[in-house]
Parts: C-alpha cells; sequence; structure tokens
C-alpha cells in the first residue's frame, strides 16, 4: 500500500459468518517527511569550478575575466522534493538561476537547499574571483588649444606638437578607456577628462609623458607628446642693432661686465671676436652660444676676450657661422655666488 508523507490510514474490516457483524480496525502511519538537502551537481554556466563538484563537498571557487560581469548558476537537488535558493532567488532544480553581477575581486554565491522536512538545509558556496582590468589605454590624448601629429589613436603612443615662442606653457587631457584606469601626466594625478596643472615650456623639445596605470595595478601604458616650443623671432627682440657700432649693450647688474652685442669677423680689427668687458675678472665662468634652431654651437669654460673668445666659428664642429641672431648664456660666479645671464647677439660678415 502506497505512503504519502505525513498521516496514512489503513483500515481492516472484520465480518462475521452472518454476513452482517462486522468490526474495523485502523492503523495510521505517519510517513516522514525527506530530510535529504543535498544536490547532485552544482555547476556555474560557461564557467568551470574548483575542486570538481562532489555531493559531500559545499565550498569551491571559480576565477572568471575582467570582462564577466555576471553568471549564471544552476543546482540539481539528489531529492525531487527539496526546494532551492541560490542568492536569494528562489530557483527550481536543473534550472538557472537569474544573471548574477559581479564586482571586481571576490564574489560569494550561496545555494540553499532546504528539505522536505522544512528544517534541515545544505549550504553551498562558490566564491568566484572577477579579476581586475588590465586595459591601461587611452580613448583621447589632447593639449588644450594646440594641435597634435599624427591624428591620436589608441595604439599609437608618440606624438609632437609645435607652439609659438609666446606660449609658456600647455594644459594636456587625457581620457582613459576604462573608468577604473588612472592617470599621471608629467608625475602629477590627473582625472580622466581633466585638464592637468599647466606644464611649463622651455624653448625646444619638451616631452610630456601621461602614464597609465591599469585597474590591477600593474599593467601601464605609457604616452608622450614632444612639444617643440619655438625660439624667439628677429622681429621679437629689442631694437635693431648696427654691428660695426652696437646702438645697444646688455649690462649683467653691477659686477662691470658688459656683452657686445655685435660680433663682425672680417679683419677690420673692429668686432672681430664677441667682447665681454669684464670677464677677466671672473674667470670662473661658462659661455654658451645656441643658434636659431636651439643648436649649441659653442660652448667653453674660463672666456677671457684672448685665448678663448667666438669669432664665429663653432667651436664644436669647427664650421664657420652663417650670419643672424644667435643666443648666449653666461654662469659666472661672483663672491662664491653663481650668476647666470642669457641674451643675444648679431653675426655678420
Amino acid at each position: 500500500m502506497p505512503l504519502n508523507v505525513g498521516p496514512n490510514t489503513i483500515t481492516t474490516i472484520v465480518t462475521a459468518q452472518d454476513g452482517s457483524t462486522t468490526k474495523t480496525y485502523t492503523i495510521t502511519v505517519t510517513r516522514q517527511p525527506s530530510t535529504n538537502a543535498t544536490l547532485a551537481l552544482l555547476q556555474i554556466g560557461g564557467q568551470a569550478i574548483s575542486p570538481t563538484f562532489a555531493t559531500g563537498t559545499t565550498g569551491y571557487t571559480s576565477t572568471v575575466a575582467n570582462a564577466i560581469t555576471s553568471i549564471k548558476v544552476e543546482a540539481f537537488t539528489n531529492s525531487s522534493v527539496a526546494t532551492l535558493t541560490i542568492n536569494g532567488n528562489t530557483v527550481a532544480s536543473g534550472a538557472a538561476s537569474p544573471a548574477l553581477p559581479l564586482n571586481v575581486g571576490s564574489n560569494t554565491i550561496t545555494t540553499i537547499v532546504t528539505a522536505q522536512d522544512g528544517v534541515t538545509k545544505d549550504t553551498y558556496t562558490i566564491t568566484v574571483t572577477r579579476l581586475p582590468s588590465t586595459n591601461a589605454t587611452l580613448a583621447l590624448l589632447q593639449i588644450s588649444g594646440q594641435t597634435i601629429s599624427p591624428t591620436f589613436a589608441t595604439g599609437t603612443t608618440s606624438y609632437t606638437s609645435t607652439v609659438t615662442n609666446a606660449t609658456t606653457s600647455v594644459k594636456a587631457e587625457a581620457f582613459t578607456n576604462d573608468k577604473n584606469a588612472t592617470i599621471t601626466i608629467n608625475g602629477y594625478a590627473v582625472t580622466s577628462g581633466a585638464a592637468s596643472q599647466a606644464l611649463p615650456l622651455d624653448v625646444g623639445d619638451n616631452a610630456i609623458t601621461t602614464i597609465v596605470t591599469a585597474q590591477d595595478g600593474s599593467t601601464t601604458k605609457t604616452y608622450t607628446i614632444t612639444v617643440t616650443r619655438a625660439i624667439p623671432s628677429m622681429n621679437a627682440l629689442y631694437e635693431l642693432i648696427s654691428v660695426a657700432k652696437p646702438t645697444d649693450t646688455v649690462a649683467i647688474e653691477n659686477d662691470g661686465i658688459v656683452v657686445h652685442q655685435g660680433v663682425s669677423p672680417n679683419g677690420d680689427g673692429i668686432n672681430d671676436f664677441l667682447m665681454i668687458e669684464g670677464i677677466s675678472s671672473y674667470p670662473d665662468n661658462n659661455l654658451t652660444i645656441i643658434d636659431r634652431n636651439g643648436t649649441s654651437i659653442y660652448q667653453t669654460k674660463g672666456y677671457d676676450n684672448s685665448t678663448r673668445i667666438f669669432d664665429g666659428h663653432s667651436n664644436i664642429n669647427g664650421s664657420m657661422q652663417l650670419p643672424g641672431t644667435y643666443f648666449y648664456s653666461l654662469d659666472y660666479t661672483v663672491s662664491g655666488i653663481i650668476k647666470h645671464k642669457t641674451g643675444y647677439l648679431i653675426l655678420k660678415y
């Protein structure tokens, strides 16, 4: 005789020989509900778990790529009358759970099996680790108010830009492809899409370095923009001067130094070399002369208007320089203090 869970009445009727006298005996058989709260299988759609599933093992792990933002779990009960919840969602045995969102890092997925008795429960957990992003690329890199070359592309990391001499600083803006990546521009932390602080520009080449660090903290990508600031044009300098008789000279404070701005090495005895009056009083000096392209054409220590002079020849490559405007940088020591002055000169033959 089949038994349902719960009370089952078994009735025995005894009929006497006379055919009318009867007596009834009953047995109430109570079948207890199932206490089986185990699983036959637990799995994640498209992902492996460790260790391999076994009914008696209740703790598992799984690792997924950063691109996987959610998963579905399937659980199969050993008892057809047991019930399931997966992260609080009621799910039929063998059916997939709703998509469960995954944060970067550890995510605990809890499957609770409740036996037919409503009391016995087994809990299975899968700790799913979603890896952090390794995306350290930029969606856009630009300099405010300036163009860069070539046109920006995510996979291109080196760029150039040219600005006028009047541009003394620029601000860079970088936009990450991954919102969790971080940026530094020339060593300063900058928010994606925000302008950097003003970056000073020297005359010549200036490297602006943008380092993108992915969410994982170890993957980086470096983008550079080489910004070339033009040297001053001749028209931007002071009034024009005559090489034969300069109309102006530069006096450096009150140290007795006067730098003649005209150099005409034509053998007439007038301004045949760069004259720096008073320089002999400061033998601890350094002189550098550069051309309009920022290339150094003359360097010396101890300039003395005698054995060390600039007469239009480069002491770096030995060649005679073309007529035009040149720029000098002079360092000299006064009472142990190094002083630094700059200016320009005109070379004419």
